[in-house]
C-alpha cells in the first residue's frame, strides 16, 4: 500500500476542532471519553502512516545495500584482473 493510496483512503478523517472551554463549564466523563476516542482515531492514523513510511524506508535502505555490495564486488574483481595482468 503506497503512501498516496493511504492518504486518499484516510482523507475522510476530519481534524478535531479545539473549542475554548470556559472555567465555569462542567466537563463530564462522556465528553472526556468522546475526546479520547477522537484522539485514538488520530493516533491510529498516524501509526499507520508511520508504518508505511518505515516500510518504504527499509526498502530503500535494502536496495542501497545491494547496490553497494554489487559495486564493491565489481571493484574487487577489477582490481584482481589488473593485478593478474601486471604479475
Amino acid at each position: 500500500m503506497s503512501l498516496t493510496l493511504f492518504r486518499t483512503q484516510c482523507s475522510n478523517i476530519q481534524p478535531t476542532r479545539v473549542t475554548k472551554v470556559n472555567t465555569m463549564d462542567k466537563r463530564t466523563a462522556a465528553s472526556a471519553h468522546e475526546r479520547i476516542d477522537n484522539m485514538e482515531k488520530q493516533v491510529i492514523a498516524i501509526q499507520t502512516e508511520m508504518k508505511i513510511q518505515f516500510k518504504d524506508l527499509f526498502g530503500r535502505v535494502k536496495r542501497m545495500e545491494s547496490i553497494m555490495l554489487a559495486t564493491t564486488g565489481s571493484i574487487i574483481a577489477l582490481l584482481l584482473a589488473v593485478l593478474t595482468k601486471m604479475g
